[in-house]
């Protein structure tokens, strides 16, 4: 833990650092759903959506990281990167699931973590519509304070497989997948963030996603792993982003890898 200019939070260990600000920044992206217009960001003529609510809600998550943590790094999805030479890196998605939060679907969240040295350390993961607040520190993972664990090994005929979009997985293993998918038992898409906690909270088996950021993942590989499950990239590696595979245990993991190979 680092100690704080800020005597209120300088007691705090980075999970309850962590849990403040997410739930903070939830809670003012919460006061902008379904009452706020969204602005396509992207340059190339594809859509890729901000709110007021985003930036609204990175704003106060970096006021309490900076108050408790004021010599780490602070990556956002809409402010970028403050201090690149601390080893300790906090990450922000303020809204993960943006295209959700503009259609009205309760299924966006804002997510915290903290990245030290090439490892993610700390998780932080809320959806305040629902009132779910996920953590975990790849050790332990909770939801609203009770502890929670991935799903046993299972056959593939019983899989519960998760994808954000069949469009955004990179075309080597779009057929993989498809034959994946063909044998699961359930399939499930738009989910975003939530796909990992619901994994670590036992409900889903496997998390399969290609283009994601740093900040779209950090927070969730704790939480997946203190709940007893494997995070890797698509080849079983530790270069986790932009591709991930998120598996409940080794066994199933070990199988969707060896599925996907290309």
């Amino acid at each position: 833990m680092r100690q704080s200019d800020n005597p209120d939070l300088g007691s705090l260990s980075d999970l309850e650092i962590a849990t403040q600000a997410c739930r903070k920044g939830a809670d003012v992206a919460a006061g902008y759903f379904r009452h706020t217009a969204a602005i396509n960001k992207a340059q190339d003529g594809t859509y890729d959506p901000v709110t007021e609510g985003d930036k609204a809600a990175e704003r106060a998550i970096r006021q309490v990281l900076e108050a408790g943590r004021p010599r780490d790094s602070i990556l956002g999805e809409e402010f970028g990167h403050k201090d690149q030479n601390s080893p300790r890196c906090w990450t922000i998605d303020p809204i993960d699931g943006t295209r959700a939060f503009v259609a009205g679907a309760p299924t966006w969240g804002t997510l915290v973590g903290l990245k030290t040295g090439d490892d993610f350390t700390i998780g932080a993961a809320c959806q305040p519509v629902a009132g779910d607040m996920f953590s975990g520190d790849n050790t332990q993972a909770w939801l609203n304070g009770s502890k929670i664990t991935t799903r046993e090994s299972v056959d593939i005929a019983a899989l519960r497989l998760a994808t954000t979009d069949d469009d955004l997985i990179d075309a080597p293993f779009r057929s993989a997948f498809q034959a994946l998918k063909s044998k699961a038992a359930i399939t499930r898409y738009g989910l975003d963030w939530y796909a990992y906690c619901l994994l670590a909270a036992g409900h889903l088996d496997v998390v399969f996603e290609c283009g994601l950021q740093v900040y779209d993942i950090a927070a969730l590989v704790p939480i997946v792993r203190g709940a007893g499950g494997v995070v890797t990239d698509v080849k079983g590696g530790h270069n986790i982003g932009p591709t991930v595979v998120a598996a409940s245990c080794p066994q199933t993991h070990a199988l969707v890898i060896a599925a996907l190979e290309t």
